[in-house]
């Protein structure tokens, strides 16, 4: 039976950053023994985890940002309709994290220059129209890259607009390879709340990620590399 490539996706993640338990490390190792390019994109996965955490101990790990008021409350009416089921308890959220972004360059190593997640792709979509806000509507973005920012290509971005929050979807061109740029959506009250992460790649990015802001909040979107320096912004449509 052929392995759903979601499901390798998850092996090749956990075995990078060393979370696989015995059998799925069997499980991996079969996979690997079907097809041996498997073990090259591990490889590029660990070569990326060392990234990750060089970028961590530089001050990347994550911060804390209290959400606004009106996601809060959101939350608040969503949790007084029941308890929260029972179920395993959680990996610390900076373990989860870390996972994340590299289950993000997983996609990245394997899909390459054919993903098709970027901004091209939900404006193709026109599934929804709006104004500025709506659900599930597309907003272009402008983003501008100055002269002196340390990223040299293209940036495409929009917001979509949901109902937990607000998806950045980006196209990025010219990124240094293996090098970590992290997404921020800035709020009105110009904090910076991190919506995720991505490696760069000789090949143009394409990606999308969502920050705990409701788009009424939503004041725009920073672009910066592993040490804070910012490479594109952008200012969000008027509501």
């Amino acid at each position: 039976m052929t392995t759903p490539q979601d499901r390798i996706d998850q092996l090749l993640a956990a075995a990078a950053t060393g979370d696989l338990d015995e059998a799925e490390a069997a499980e991996l190792e079969a996979l690997v023994a079907e097809r041996p390019e498997l073990r090259a994109e591990l490889d590029a996965l660990r070569s990326a985890v060392g990234t990750l955490d060089e970028w961590a101990l530089a001050g990347g790990a994550w911060s804390d940002v209290p959400p606004s008021t009106a996601l809060d409350a959101a939350i608040g009416r969503i949790g007084a309709t029941g308890a929260a089921p029972v179920g395993p308890a959680p990996r610390p959220r900076s373990a989860r994290r870390r996972l994340g972004l590299v289950a993000a360059a997983v996609a990245l190593v394997a899909a390459g220059s054919a993903t098709t997640l970027g901004v091209q792709a939900v404006l193709g979509d026109g599934t929804v129209e709006g104004p500025p806000g709506t659900l599930g509507a597309v907003e272009r973005l402008a983003p501008s890259v100055s002269d002196d920012s340390p990223l040299p290509g293209r940036v495409d971005a929009a917001f979509v607009a949901h109902t937990w929050g607000t998806e950045a979807v980006l196209d990025v061109a010219g990124t240094r390879p293996g090098e970590v740029y992290v997404v921020y959506v800035v709020d009105e009250q110009g904090r910076d709340v991190e919506a995720g992460a991505f490696l760069g790649s000789a090949v143009e990015v394409h990606c999308r990620m969502n920050a705990a802001v409701l788009r009424e909040d939503v004041a725009g979107l920073r672009v910066a590399d592993a040490s804070g320096v910012t490479v594109a912004t952008a200012t969000a449509p008027t509501l």
